[in-house]
């Protein structure tokens, strides 16, 4: 998974025990306040189970 998106960013941000997150950069829209996140979790293994895209 790392090889295809790179290393997580290193950001105290929607961490969590078992999730890597990503800044993807300004929020998308008319009025770029804030910035936006890729946040992935995973189950024991290195199989993701569920994704969301978040703004700060």
């Amino acid at each position: 998974m790392f090889t295809l998106l790179g290393s997580p960013t290193e950001t105290e941000y929607f961490k969590e025990e078992d999730n890597v997150v990503y800044y993807l950069g300004d929020e998308r829209g008319i009025i770029r306040i804030d910035s936006e996140w890729l946040v992935i979790w995973f189950d024991g293994s290195d199989k993701a189970m569920k994704y969301e895209l978040r703004t700060d």
